[in-house]
């Protein structure tokens, strides 16, 4: 079952908050918030900064979100790595995040690394 996760930037802690997404946009209220909520946190965060999890992980294990900026790793020639960036989207035609998906019998040159987040580099955050 695919799991429903999100992360948000905190507008007053200023870190990343995990869990779920919770967007207060009744017209009847006062303030309109952007929230991410777990049993750790009830957190406003940036509404612009919020991403979902896309069930996949980078080379080391670490949990790729939407807007995560990732190096790729499409193979080598004559051991060179075959290199490039791509920022994390969800493509609406295709319903699926834009992750390249490599078969199961390729080898250790095909991966992909988590070296930012576009949020992050738009707004000059260094988080991690």
């Amino acid at each position: 079952m695919r799991e429903y996760r999100f992360r948000g930037f905190g507008i007053d802690l200023r870190h990343w908050c995990y869990g779920s997404l919770l967007i207060d946009d009744d017209p009847s209220h006062v303030t309109h918030e952007t929230r991410i909520v777990s049993f750790r946190c009830n957190i406003r965060v940036r509404p612009e900064s919020v991403g979902q999890f896309t069930g996949h992980t980078d080379r080391d294990g670490n949990e790729i979100y939407e807007g995560d900026i990732l190096e790729v790793c499409n193979g080598s020639i004559n051991g060179v790595p075959l290199l490039s960036r791509i920022v994390v989207r969800w493509n609406e035609q295709l319903s699926c995040f834009n992750i390249p998906v490599f078969s199961a019998h390729v080898d250790s040159t095909h991966w992909y690394q988590i070296v930012g987040n576009s949020w992050e580099e738009a707004c000059g955050k260094n988080s991690k």
